[in-house]
């Protein structure tokens, strides 16, 4: 077994030694917060809340925020209160908070209640203020959970270090990406050092640089819901993403990443590229990055660009995925060497724009349309009929096996 596969099994296996409930990869396409459960009370080392105070971080004597961050230890599973945590400043979880693999840090909202942390900008402070509010983590195995994220002056999270995990989350109306991933060591540099971070089971919406045009900022066009800047072997699953500025999911200079059984749609705003999921690249063929996006069973729908777009991307695989009614084509800019394979294509306004190595695709076969549901809001959405000739394409096909990567 890779040695990423052995690593996430034992932080997963932590994390969810309190439930034997799992999510059926093959029955649902998109996240499902309810499927996401609390960490037991018991097993919970700091606590936290809006008002707290002092070093004690225990259940009678909760700590803030920004204390319990610099307090952390491997092992720590930390509790936040029922509340607003107003940001006044960036919440650094530096190299130095690190958990480990057998003792991962856990931060979460307290079992049955929801904490929102809260930035707090708008694009006129932003722009009066310039401000930089927004969570860094610097950190490895480090496991943020249940929480909502909000209002930042730019990312709503930003991950550099290697085996961390966001999950069960709501991550919305930040002013740059929801999430960003990159290897903070190596930005564009390769090999990479860091990656191997997981991103599941989120709703990730309504973030947006639209508005605003300084440094970083591109009215609209640098605000994705997920954007894999760099690094490698990050996993992106079973999220939803919607009506952010720019692109749904960017693996853009990333190497190895996965992204699976996502929802993407409603994505593009004022100067944003408007894709559902696009699997970055750099045009530069001498340049070693951008490369192996494995892109898989997702839904791309309603977006103003392009369904899937492989953009600069090298050595990428599209298999089993939909694409429906986007405004743009539905499977865009493939390379010779790019792998599309089952996928269906429905509806979009433009053609399918590819050139080479494509196969056992909808649109290369005379196929009845048939589909239990085209309601975005129903669980079977886009999920074929069964018997139906769609039956093992797209986002809900059984074809699916490990040796398809």
């Amino acid at each position: 077994m890779p040695l990423f596969s052995i690593l996430l099994l034992s932080f997963l296996t932590t994390l969810y030694a309190q439930s034997q409930d799992t999510i059926n990869t093959k029955d649902h396409i998109g996240a499902i917060l309810e499927n996401i459960h609390f960490t037991p009370l018991s097993k919970g080392t700091k606590f936290v809340s809006v008002d707290g105070s002092g070093t004690s971080c225990t259940q009678n004597k909760p700590c803030d925020l920004y204390t319990v961050v610099d307090l952390l230890i491997p092992g720590d599973i930390v509790f936040l209160k029922e509340g607003r945590y107003i940001l006044t400043k960036r919440l650094n979880i530096h190299k130095s908070h690190s958990g480990t693999q057998e003792k991962p840090i856990i931060i979460e909202s307290y079992p049955g209640e929801h904490a929102i942390l809260d930035g707090n900008q708008t694009i006129k402070t932003i722009i009066q203020n310039k401000t930089s509010i927004f969570i860094m983590v610097w950190a490895n195995h480090i496991a943020l959970r249940k929480l909502e994220i909000i209002k930042m002056s730019k990312n709503g999270i930003m991950l550099g270090g290697s085996y961390n995990i966001i999950e069960g989350c709501k991550i919305h109306h930040n002013h740059h990406n929801g999430i960003s991933i990159y290897d903070t060591e190596k930005f564009y540099e390769v090999p990479y050092i860091n990656g191997y971070n997981l991103v599941e089971n989120n709703i990730i919406y309504d973030n947006s640089d639209k508005g605003l045009t300084f440094k970083s900022y591109a009215n609209g066009n640098n605000a994705d819901g997920i954007s894999i800047l760099s690094g490698k072997f990050n996993k992106i699953i079973h999220n939803t993403v919607y009506h952010n500025s720019d692109d749904g999911i960017d693996s853009d200079r990333s190497n190895d990443t996965e992204i699976a059984y996502n929802l993407v749609y409603k994505n593009g705003l004022a100067q944003g590229d408007g894709n559902g999921i696009k699997t970055g690249g750099i045009l530069n063929s001498k340049f070693l990055n951008g490369l192996r996006a494995y892109t898989h069973h997702n839904i791309s729908t309603f977006n103003q660009s392009h369904g899937f777009n492989t953009n600069a991307g090298r050595d990428v695989k599209l298999i089993f995925n939909t694409a429906y009614m986007n405004l743009g084509s539905g499977f865009a800019y493939t390379a010779n060497d790019t792998n599309v394979s089952y996928n269906i294509a429905y509806l979009n306004k433009k053609p399918i724009r590819i050139k080479e190595n494509h196969k056992f695709n909808s649109w290369q076969k005379d196929l009845h349309m048939d589909f239990i549901s085209k309601d975005l809001n129903n669980s079977h959405f886009l999920c074929p009929n069964n018997n139906s000739a769609l039956e093992n394409l797209g986002a809900y096909s059984k074809l699916f096996t490990d040796s398809n990567h």
